[in-house]
């Protein structure tokens, strides 16, 4: 399952106010300082969205031209791709 922008931030929401109430931190702090590392002067939360995106790109990396169901599934699948782009560019 993918969730959306949206969907991560309406499970992070009611997470981050807690945490930050319990460290004491205002639930008004940007968001580019709750999920910046603190080496970078920021808190360091997950951002959910953007792990999911890094674990499924490192998902298809370790699949792709693995000789699985998978790996065949996403070889076709970035073949038809191609093929269909290239087909839509030629055509123009």
């Amino acid at each position: 399952m993918y969730l959306t922008r949206e969907d991560c931030d309406i499970i992070m929401r009611p997470v981050l106010k807690s945490i930050l109430a319990k460290m004491r931190i205002s639930a008004k702090l940007p968001s580019s300082l709750i999920y910046v590392s603190p080496e970078k002067g920021g808190i360091g939360f997950l951002n959910l969205y953007e792990s999911q995106g890094r674990k499924l790109i490192k998902l298809a990396i370790e699949n792709l031209n693995a000789d699985t169901i998978t790996g065949q599934f996403l070889d076709c699948s970035l073949e038809q791709l191609i093929l269909t782009k290239t087909h839509a560019n030629i055509g123009t």
